[in-house]
């Protein structure tokens, strides 16, 4: 699994999900929910993204997409 960043302004992290090219699950952080969040996840399934999301989510929501089970890992 891949986890996409993207830093927007107001302290919002978003994070979106993808799996074997099947978009996953995207949720938003605040920089402590993110921290808290990031320490579980191996830095080679992190992509940092160098532009803000605008999805016009806030904080606090996320979107699930189905991920086929048995897709497996990138």
């Amino acid at each position: 699994m891949t986890h996409y960043i993207f830093r927007n302004a107001k302290d919002e992290i978003h994070v979106q999900n993808a799996v074997r090219g099947y978009l996953g699950q995207h949720h938003i952080h605040d920089s402590k929910s993110y921290f808290e969040w990031v320490r579980e996840i191996p830095d080679d399934q992190i992509r940092e993204m160098h532009t803000p999301c605008d999805c016009g989510r806030e904080h606090g929501t996320y979107t699930a997409w189905p991920v086929k089970e048995g897709d497996g890992d990138e």
